[in-house]
């Protein structure tokens, strides 16, 4: 006991356990020393993700690369052949992506429950401590994200504002350490650092035109009609990089706020966190379109697949981005998403006939095979934590019943 023995209040488990297994010293006390004060129930932590789940995260966000990948020649088809402009495919595509993660996060509440359907759709009604917060945020964030990456092309040149949203794994890493204590293994902050600097590469030859004297543009557009004009050319700006850099930004804040949702909510549905954001992006830019006069629905019939298209992807993907984030950190989810960066150029070329330049290629091929070697380590990490997992337990079932001797034999003694 604490205060005998000359022991400075020490017992002898405490001067013995290192100090980085506390939870598990505090689990042997459970079961051989029922009485000791490091015995009384603690906050868990939240559970390590099993490699099983872990990999089928990863899936989800290839999956959401894949539905991504092909935003980039979509609404350029739809603006140059088919009557749109910027202000109707925001409306259509985000709009289509707000009513996709509304159905899908409706379809997940209990069958005959309006209650259910309440909570699934607006997550900040549910009555639980701290889960408001984090829902109104991702709702803000999501808003921010497409807000972001639509103006980012619009204010600035191509490349760079690919560039700059692909280093998004980076403010994922920095978030997640610092509000979630995140670790991420020595492999993941190398594949990150390898995919954000493939990323600078790739388009190198278009960042260096981009900063040419001759190139740059450093006048805001003076008026909405300049801004969306579509024969506008579009330079590198500095204020069109920090709308990209905040693209990046916002959509790993929107993440975190999903995880953060996802501890302290578990097994509430996160779909809806996403839905209202989006339809607040199509809303406010069917206002601005009825206040500009511009036309929300062209008169050729090809706009619609293909904008339906569009926003059925996209919406695709922000359900697996949200679903992939409860199972793996956004940094990983913003490294696998690096993998779409051989398959834009791909989708360009076949929709538009621009051939990409080989240091496109040549980037985009190290990503893959940068996430190949990856996905390898993890899987044999995942394999080898799973054995010590199963040793482990039989070892505990094996000294389980004589634990539960040593304990009767203690309460006997006291």
């Amino acid at each position: 006991p604490p205060g005998r023995g000359g022991g400075g209040g020490a017992s002898l488990a405490s001067r013995t356990s290192p100090p980085s297994s506390t939870a598990a010293r505090t689990r042997l006390l459970r079961v051989y020393l029922p009485m000791h004060p490091a015995a009384e129930p603690v906050p868990p932590d939240p559970p390590p993700v099993p490699p099983r789940l872990r990999r089928r995260g990863y899936l989800l966000a290839a999956v959401a690369t894949a539905s991504w990948s092909p935003d980039a020649v979509l609404p350029r088809l739809a603006r140059r052949h088919y009557g749109g402009n910027t202000l109707n495919i925001v409306f259509w595509k985000f709009v289509l992506v707000g009513a996709i993660n509304l159905f899908y996060a409706a379809s997940l509440a209990p069958r005959g429950s309006l209650r259910g359907v309440r909570r699934a759709v607006l997550p900040c009604t549910l009555r639980r401590k701290g889960v408001l917060l984090p829902a109104l945020l991702a709702t803000l964030f999501t808003a921010a994200t497409n807000t972001c990456f639509v103006t980012a092309y619009m204010t600035t040149a191509a490349s760079n504002a690919v560039v700059l949203i692909e280093i998004n794994p980076l403010w994922g890493a920095a978030l997640g350490c610092l509000f979630l204590s995140d670790v991420l293994p020595v492999r993941t902050a190398i594949a990150i650092a390898v995919g954000v600097a493939c990323a600078f590469v790739a388009f190198l030859p278009e960042i260096i035109g981009a900063a040419d004297g001759a190139a740059v543009d450093t006048a805001a557009p003076r008026s909405l009609d300049e801004l969306l004009r579509p024969e506008r050319v579009v330079r590198a700006t500095w204020y069109g990089n920090l709308v990209a850099i905040g693209a990046g930004l916002f959509f790993q804040a929107f993440l975190l706020c999903c995880r953060l949702f996802g501890r302290r909510c578990p097994g509430a549905p996160t779909a809806g966190l996403a839905c209202w954001g989006a339809l607040g992006c199509g809303m406010t830019a069917a206002i601005v379109a009825v206040a500009h006069g511009s036309v929300l629905c062209p008169p050729h019939a090809e706009f619609y697949p293909l904008i339906i298209g569009n926003g059925a992807l996209a919406g695709l993907a922000w359900v697996c981005c949200i679903k992939a984030c409860q199972l793996v950190t956004g940094a990983e989810v913003g490294l696998i998403l690096l993998a779409d960066m051989p398959l834009v150029p791909f989708w360009v070329y076949l929709g538009l006939g621009e051939v990409p330049s080989p240091f496109t290629i040549g980037g985009g091929l190290t990503v893959w095979a940068t996430l190949g070697v990856h996905g390898w380590l993890d899987y044999r990490a995942g394999r080898e934590a799973e054995r010590c997992d199963g040793a482990a337990r039989r070892l505990e079932e094996s000294h389980l019943e004589g634990g539960k001797r040593t304990e009767l034999s203690i309460e006997r003694f006291n």
